[in-house]
């Protein structure tokens, strides 16, 4: 009888290790990786999923903006990979901030918000340009985004003026 008991032991730990543990375990792995910036990016705290604060939507919304900018396979390049790299600086100053109290964070908060704005504006002018692939970098550019504003600032009149070009006189 106590071996009975024993394997009866035996095959509950493993029956709940399979059937609980396994799916906890896997659905925990899925939510950092849904929850993660960038791809090397730090992890945040699992909480910001849900919760409602400042810290946690500015968050999101960086991981979005990866998600907007990340191709379907492979790692990133060019424009999508410089938006990554600054998501993911601007995130692990968000997780830094965290610790402010107080009117520090409110400040470091709007400053971290500013800089999310100009990469969702970029985001959202690299999705109108028709190939964001092609747009070169140089290395050594001191604000990297700067250049990449520029880059699509000059494509955008570029496609304006073959528009006008394009128009018919006088319509």
């Amino acid at each position: 009888m106590p071996e009975f008991l024993a394997w009866l032991v035996v095959l509950s730990a493993g029956g709940f290790g399979l059937f609980v543990v396994t799916p906890f375990l896997i659905t925990r792995r899925a939510l950092r990786r849904r929850n993660r910036v960038g791809r090397e990016g730090p992890p945040a705290p699992a909480h910001w999923v849900l919760v409602p604060d400042r810290a946690a939507r500015l968050h999101r919304r960086l991981v979005r903006l990866c998600q907007l900018t990340r191709p379907v396979k492979g790692r990133p390049t060019g424009p999508a990979l410089l938006v990554e790299q600054e998501a993911v600086a601007i995130d692990r100053e968000l997780v830094v901030s965290v610790g402010s109290r107080g009117g520090r964070r409110s400040e470091l908060l709007d400053g971290l918000e500013a800089r999310i704005d100009r990469l969702e504006s970029i985001v959202v002018r690299l999705g109108r340009v028709e190939r964001p692939a092609t747009l070169e970098l140089t290395a050594r550019s001191a604000d990297p985004l700067a250049e990449l504003e520029d880059r699509i600032r000059s494509l955008e009149g570029a496609w304006e003026e073959v528009h006008r070009a394009e128009r018919p006189p006088g319509a």
